[in-house]
């Protein structure tokens, strides 16, 4: 699946315990639906893209288009790893897509498992891209 959306299948590891002070612009995410996290973060009147702006598109690429998150807002969780992409980190997104495709499997059975009978399972996620 990681190489149907293009996603690099070789690099280093994701690790999230690196933080960069120097990026992090204090992004907030509370009720951060696409178009309200966007239209917050991109204030710049240049035509040159700035660093904020940069990490914002990012966040919101690995939200909407990679890791797919089913609730239409921007996932907090993806910031330190945009941050790190944004500085050149080049790790493995196709192995980070990947086991997020598994997590959403798992959750998919127990939520098979406790789902009363006639009524019908809806399941988001990466699993939208393994559909496609």
């Amino acid at each position: 699946m990681p190489t149907i959306i293009g996603l690099s299948k070789i690099g280093e590891n994701f690790d999230p315990t690196i933080v960069s002070e120097e990026n992090s612009f204090g992004f907030e995410t509370k009720k951060a639906t696409y178009g309200i996290y966007l239209t917050e973060h991109c204030i710049s009147d240049t035509n040159e893209v700035s660093d904020q702006e940069h990490i914002t598109f990012l966040t919101f690429w690995l939200s909407n288009f990679v890791f797919c998150t089913s609730s239409l807002q921007v996932d907090k969780s993806f910031i330190g790893m945009t941050i790190q992409l944004h500085e050149g980190c080049k790790f493995c997104l196709g192995k980070l897509n990947l086991g997020s495709l598994y997590e959403s499997v798992g959750y998919g059975d127990q939520l098979m498992q406790y789902l009363a009978k006639g009524k019908s399972l809806v399941l988001s996620g990466p699993l939208w891209l393994f559909q496609l």
